[in-house]
C-alpha cells in the first residue's frame, strides 16, 4: 500500500496523510480484511515522528480489535462443535 511505500521512502508525513485516509474509509466499511495492520502502521508512522502518545493508542487499538476477532473465531469453532 502507498503509505508503507512512502515510510520506507522517510516520507513520513506523506504516509501519516495515506493512512489516516484509510483509517477514515475502513470507520465507513461494512467489511475490512485487516483494520489492526492500519493500526499497527499508523503506531509505527507516529512513533517515527516521535508523536509516542498517539502512536500508543493506535496500538491499544489495534490490540483491541485483534482481541475481538479472536473472541469471534472462537464463538464460531464453538458453534462448529455443536
Amino acid at each position: 500500500n502507498l503509505a508503507c511505500y512512502y515510510r520506507r521512502k522517510n516520507k513520513l508525513r506523506t504516509a501519516l496523510s495515506y493512512l489516516n485516509k484509510a483509517l477514515r474509509i475502513e470507520k465507513k466499511a461494512e467489511v475490512v480484511v485487516n483494520p489492526a495492520g492500519t493500526r499497527l502502521n499508523l503506531c509505527a508512522v507516529l512513533s517515527q515522528l516521535d508523536r509516542h502518545q498517539e502512536a500508543l493508542e493506535h496500538a491499544q487499538a489495534a490490540v483491541v480489535l485483534l482481541q475481538e476477532e479472536l473472541v469471534q473465531h472462537q464463538l464460531a469453532r464453538g458453534d462448529e462443535d455443536n
